[in-house]
């Protein structure tokens, strides 16, 4: 008997153009899928990959009222839709996903794919959120970076955890020869999170003997282009924008500058790939690199490696080392990697949170004039979070103490003073110091 074909809601604040989209896109880029996805996204950009898909547009603000219209087109979609499970990408889109899922029933996972995936609910009422999405409704949560998952379960209390790398389509990539032609191509966004690693690359070019071309755009394409302007590289330094088909044009290069997607792609195409990010470069990726941040979705966050321009310029001269095609396809197939991606999948179920569920109906009926106050800042929910929660939630004393505290920079107090410690060894005494300290009634 034939498996029933199911349907998941890929929810995603944007779908423009980077990692994320990638990575979207090849989890569902094999056909005959078990399941089918349906897209609901704020923030669009046209996608020819996506064509055929059913694709929703979806409201996002950050007033109540916002809030509350973008879990009713939610739930509209999972109901007409008739969706099995939701998956949900970051930012603000998630929390608008986690009434939806209670409302509705249905199971919801949530992707990390960076330090910004965890951190970015900073807002007191985000941030009580968060943790009780991970705490109590206990999503499948999957990370693309293994160093990310014990941070999750001891620091954020997430139960149900698992690492699933990004992947790679490698019939997309071609393995021709290296083209010896001193041209390399830098992939990334050209926004204010990447800058500095650009500005990096763009300072050392003059010492690096080579054509640049930059495939990429942002919000700050134009401070680059001056800055490339003012380092006199206007014959160096060709900018491309936005290509969707960047495995037709790494072919053409020596080598490709990046990190996270664009490792995995430059690799895959056959060709030398100098790791970048963080603000620096970090070198020549040979096996021993390689191996070193696999497992970290290739990015130089933890990694020591320092960039030799030396080695850098000998790089055709010892192409063995960096050539690691091989490598790339036997771990990081898109047909390997979904498998394990769809089997989790398989295993998502939800977990009733009536709790969710009292505060949603405490939102609605607020007054219209109410309704118009911030949804993450305001008094007014901060209030109906700890209604619902501070006198009902009674196995986690970091959560009650969270919900107490309606200023960020309290918050902030309360994260750096229990980080170091974990979230499972506090204590009442600790979280007595911690409102001492704050000055605030136990």
């Amino acid at each position: 008997m034939q498996n029933k074909t199911k349907k998941i809601l890929i929810i995603s604040e944007s779908f423009l153009q980077g990692g994320l989209e990638r990575h979207i896109i090849t989890q569902f880029s094999e056909k005959n899928m078990k399941y089918v996805p349906v897209f609901a996204f704020h923030n669009y950009k046209k996608n020819e990959e996506l064509n055929g898909f059913k694709i929703y547009e979806i409201s996002l603000g950050y007033t109540i009222k916002d809030v509350l219209s973008t879990i009713n087109e939610l739930v509209d979609i999972i109901k007409k839709e008739k969706i099995d499970v939701i998956h949900v990408h970051p930012f603000y889109t998630l929390f608008p996903a986690i009434f939806a899922s209670q409302i509705t029933g249905v199971a919801i996972v949530y992707t990390i794919h960076g330090f910004s995936s965890i951190n970015f609910a900073k807002d007191i009422n985000s941030n009580i959120l968060y943790r009780v999405f991970l705490n109590y409704c206990k999503p499948l949560v999957i990370s693309v970076d293994k160093s990310y998952l014990n941070v999750l379960k001891y620091r954020y209390l997430a139960e149900n955890v698992t690492y699933i790398p990004n992947s790679i389509d490698t019939s997309k990539y071609y393995e021709t020869e290296v083209i010896k032609n001193n041209k390399w191509l830098l992939i990334v966004r050209l926004d204010k999170d990447k800058k500095k690693e650009i500005v990096c690359v763009l300072e050392n070019l003059k010492d690096m003997n080579i054509h640049l071309d930059i495939i990429g755009d942002g919000s700050e394409k134009e401070a680059l282009c001056n800055l490339v302007k003012k380092l006199n590289l206007e014959k160096k330094v060709n900018f491309l924008g936005f290509k969707e088909n960047v495995s037709e044009y790494i072919k053409n290069y020596n080598g490709v500058m990046g990190l996270g997607q664009v490792v995995l792609e430059g690799l895959c195409s056959n060709r030398p790939v100098l790791l970048i990010g963080y603000g620096k470069i970090s070198g020549m990726i040979d096996k021993k690199l390689f191996n070193e941040i696999k497992n970290n979705n290739f990015v130089n966050r933890n990694t020591n490696n320092i960039f030799s321009l030396e080695e850098f310029k000998n790089v055709n001269d010892n192409l063995d080392k960096y050539l690691l095609a091989k490598e790339v396809k036997r771990e990081f197939c898109s047909k390997v990697v979904n498998k394990k991606y769809f089997e989790a999948i398989d295993n998502a179920v939800i977990n009733k949170f009536d709790n969710i569920l009292d505060i949603y109906n405490d939102l609605i009926n607020l007054n219209q004039e109410v309704l118009e106050k911030s949804f993450y800042n305001s008094i007014e929910v901060c209030q109906i979070l700890e209604n619902n929660l501070i006198n009902r939630v009674t196995d986690d004393e970091i959560i009650k103490s969270i919900i107490l505290f309606k200023q960020q920079e309290k918050i902030n107090l309360l994260e750096n003073m229990v980080s170091s410690i974990g979230l499972r060894t506090v204590t009442k005494r600790t979280i007595k110091n911690i409102f001492k300290k704050c000055k605030l009634n136990k």
